[in-house]
């Protein structure tokens, strides 16, 4: 299956990047982290990356909305500049898909509109599927309630 197309890849690109690389610059230089078994997911990654039909789903406790772009500052620089590498994430609609600014921003910046309460059943799980299918890298954020 082709990857799906994004809302543009150039500026998609650019999103992710930008944002990937602020967060990486924010932990090395603000923050003391200590990263455990971070050396499997670079290994899931780069498998991934190799192959076209081999997607990656992460899924991570969640404890705020800087959890996501700051877990990108772990990462290699060279997976944030292009869109075969960066992760796509479920993103609540009620907070990220507000207004066509908001809209525009996370979308390009690889977010899924999903609605939260809307159960296994909606858009947003079915995109996910297909960006797994099509060899990407989702990640799920959990809110420790029921999803279904």
């Amino acid at each position: 299956m082709p990857p799906l197309p994004l809302p543009n890849p150039f500026v998609s690109a650019l999103t992710v990047g930008v944002v990937g690389t602020l967060s990486k610059a924010f932990l090395n230089l603000a923050c003391r982290t200590n990263v455990t078994g971070a050396e499997h997911l670079y290994k899931a990654w780069e498998d991934a990356r190799k192959s076209e039909k081999k997607g990656i789903l992460t899924v991570a406790n969640h404890i705020s909305v800087m959890d996501d772009p700051l877990m990108w500052g772990i990462l290699p620089l060279r997976s944030f500049f292009s869109n075969r590498t960066s992760r796509w994430t479920l993103g609540a609609r009620d907070i990220m898909f507000t207004n066509p600014i908001y809209s525009a921003f996370f979308a390009n910046g690889k977010v899924i509109d999903t609605i939260r309460g809307g159960g296994r059943f909606q858009d947003a799980v079915d995109t996910a599927i297909e960006r797994l299918d099509a060899g990407d890298w989702v990640r799920a954020a959990l809110l420790g309630l029921p999803f279904g």
